[in-house]
């Protein structure tokens, strides 16, 4: 049968867009999926770039959950939600999904930046901005601001 060829196995982690592309396409100053739009001469630190991945990923998740639970409504004989509805039933899913739902990592993350790096698709620029990671006390020794800029290379 072919259509059992078609059908997705159960398991694994479902991603409503590629990671690597976000953060090409975030770098480049696209602003992927409605994130914060970035000046690309300038880059943008890793950590920035991964609150807006988690952010917009956290949001892709809560329209799905929003547009799974109308279809199944719909089935039911129910009417199709209103929009007023929609954006009642999304903000209640933005506010009960779990951060660590879709399991975004940042080691995952910098691991990206790496393969990016050595593939000559982004570079350091040299900068760093202080960061709650790094500390944002400069005068101790863990202090030291932590946030590497990173910039598409041209």
């Amino acid at each position: 049968m072919t259509t059992d060829i078609l059908k997705p196995k159960r398991g694994g982690f479902l991603r409503p867009f590629g990671t690597t592309w976000f953060i090409i396409e975030f770098l480049k100053g696209h602003a992927p999926e409605e994130s914060p739009r970035i000046d690309p001469d300038v880059g943008a630190p890793m950590v920035d770039i991964f609150d807006s991945y988690k952010t917009v990923l956290l949001f892709k998740y809560a329209e799905d959950a929003v547009a799974r639970e109308e279809e199944k409504a719909i089935r039911r004989g129910e009417t199709a939600y209103t929009e007023e509805k929609h954006q009642e039933r999304l903000k209640h899913f933005l506010d009960y999904i779990p951060i660590k739902f879709h399991r975004a990592r940042y080691a995952s993350f910098t691991r990206y930046f790496d393969h990016l790096k050595r593939l000559g698709w982004a570079e350091v620029t040299g900068k760093e901005e202080p960061s709650f990671q790094g500390g944002i006390v400069t005068d101790k020794p863990w202090g030291k601001p932590g946030a590497v800029v990173i910039k598409p290379m041209n």
